[in-house]
């Protein structure tokens, strides 16, 4: 089974979560949204003829999560956008807030056959709640 575990760099239960489940023979891919936009990129390339491309590439592993197919996605920390520092203090925010909203689109746009363990959906309208 391939499982994709969206988290958080140094998160210790997913890393428990990831050993366990590879002892088990299933194949695992971790996915960093803390990485975005400084160490991974989003291409969107649209074509009528070909079809459409979306690639979501990570400078460190390069693996192209949104072609890919999975069995299983878990959601165990919340995607949460972080910026450079390089950028100026007056675009910061608005950096950060278009970044959020691409991290909170690539679920839907994942290649994930069974279901989703923590879907993004209920993490979201958790946050809503007054």
């Amino acid at each position: 089974m391939r499982i994709l575990i969206i988290t958080q760099p140094f998160d210790v239960h997913a890393e428990a979560l990831s050993w366990a489940l590879k002892n088990k023979g299933h194949e695992i891919v971790s996915f960093y949204p803390a990485d975005f936009p400084t160490r991974q990129q989003v291409s969107l390339n649209i074509n009528n003829s070909d079809g459409s491309l979306i690639e979501f590439n990570d400078s460190v592993t390069s693996p192209n999560i949104l072609t890919d197919e999975f069995d299983l996605g878990i959601v165990r920390r919340n995607p949460r956008a972080v910026v450079d520092s390089d950028i100026h203090p007056s675009d910061q925010q608005f950096a950060l807030n278009e970044c959020q909203c691409v991290l909170e689109a690539v679920p839907t746009m994942l290649n994930v056959s069974g279901m989703w363990v923590n879907p993004l959906e209920s993490n979201l309208s958790a946050r809503s709640k007054p």
